[in-house]
């Protein structure tokens, strides 16, 4: 059993407080029988079937309005154009499914709402490259699919939960339709609704059945000449809080408006009241170098030479010692 894990933060607008998620996908192998196979294959083609459809009807879609716009047509008039969101094609599925698709009862339902969502995100993406949204590769107009491309499934049925799972935690459900044609699902149902799994599941079914993981899909897939189930589930991490050591001494500053920078080092009052504008090189070298460095002697032999001479040209210096960089001020 075979576990990726991403991190994610989710906004709760009941509290308004952000509460961090662990989003795991638990991949396990699957050994179906010759007669199970053949369901799971089935589906996988009925995804492939509504995926190439929801991916037609919007090609036609705009092809028509393209040569109503060409032919002088006002955009008025234009012929209405498809929303491409799952919210919009999934109803639109549903109330041409038995023209479409007369078979669509030997075939869950899954199948079909998977195929139109993975048109319609494949969609979303073209159109937001489209609209400069979207960064990175380039992304085209979504192309059909056929029989030699990878074979997948997504099951999104979140209230079986620990349903999901057999009591001796060696099988994975497989979801079957509501009301099959087909004698051979009819007669053998019970046998057909459980995959066996090379590996056991007791560890992810005990997290499910405690409430720490919520599954959120399943994915049935045939990758490496196998079929494999993937379980994405979702985990509230409460927040931690690391300590970190200070890498040296603490110093508190304050940046005010008359002084430019005031540490935490108590300087007397009568030193203050005689402090001017720093130079550019004396002010450089106290905020930029450390003590006893190689920097900081540089910085005070540039600080001299840029120091004024005589006391009638300076209009501005530095209170300390300009290479510690204790104290500067701003009257």
């Amino acid at each position: 059993m075979r576990e990726t894990l991403t991190c994610h933060i989710n906004l709760v607008s009941s509290t308004f407080v952000e509460q961090p998620y662990q989003t795991r996908a638990v991949v396990v192998p699957l050994d179906p029988t010759p007669a199970q196979a053949q369901l799971p294959r089935s589906y996988c083609g009925a995804a492939r079937f509504a995926y190439n459809w929801t991916v037609a009807l919007v090609q036609e879609n705009l092809d028509v309005r393209s040569r109503e716009r060409s032919s002088g047509v006002a955009d008025g008039d234009l012929t209405k154009s498809l929303s491409w969101t799952a919210f919009s094609m999934t109803p639109l599925w549903n109330s041409l499914k038995d023209v479409v698709a007369p078979w669509h009862h030997d075939v869950t339902m899954h199948a079909f709402r998977s195929g139109v969502t993975n048109a319609t995100v494949a969609l979303k993406n073209y159109s937001e490259f489209q609209c400069g949204d979207r960064h990175g590769r380039s992304v085209g107009f979504p192309t059909f699919k056929n029989r030699h491309s990878k074979q997948s499934v997504t099951f999104t049925d979140t209230l079986l939960q620990v349903g999901w799972f057999s009591v001796d935690s060696r099988h994975v459900r497989l979801v079957l339709p509501r009301h099959p044609t087909d004698p051979r699902i009819v007669r053998r149902r019970e046998q057909l609704q459980w995959l066996h799994t090379t590996e056991p599941l007791r560890r992810l079914k005990q997290k499910v059945a405690s409430g720490v993981w919520t599954v959120q899909s399943v994915t049935i897939s045939f990758t490496g000449g196998r079929w494999q189930a993937s379980f994405s589930v979702r985990q509230l991490v409460a927040p931690v809080v690391i300590p970190q050591k200070p890498l040296g001494k603490i110093v508190g500053a304050d940046l005010g408006v008359k002084y430019l920078a005031t540490l935490s080092i108590p300087v007397p009052a009568s030193v203050t009241s005689t402090a001017t504008w720093p130079t550019r090189g004396t002010l450089n070298s106290s905020l930029n170098v450390w003590p006893n460095s190689t920097g900081n002697w540089r910085a005070v032999r540039r600080a001299r030479r840029t120091e004024p001479r005589s006391s009638s040209d300076a209009s501005c210096s530095t209170v300390g010692s300009p290479a510690r960089g204790t104290f500067t001020s701003i009257d």
